[in-house]
């Protein structure tokens, strides 16, 4: 629901839901979604490359980090 929300206002929004060479070469402004799972640790490792603005959907990211 928020991807075509965010379409009205911004002329190209991509999603990723796995690490992938697009990801990498895209030269643009990054929302990154992050919760409590170590499946996303690839958002995050991304994100500590390329700056943008975190969206937490949980209070606490422990199991995210500890490994």
């Amino acid at each position: 629901m928020l991807i075509p929300a965010m379409r009205r206002y911004i002329p190209q929004v991509d999603a990723y839901d796995s690490p992938s060479s697009e990801l990498q070469a895209a030269t643009c402004e990054r929302i990154y979604q992050l919760g409590n799972n170590p499946h996303h640790a690839w958002i995050y490792e991304e994100a500590m490359r390329t700056p943008g603005v975190a969206v937490l959907h949980d209070v606490v990211l422990h199991h995210l980090i500890v490994r």
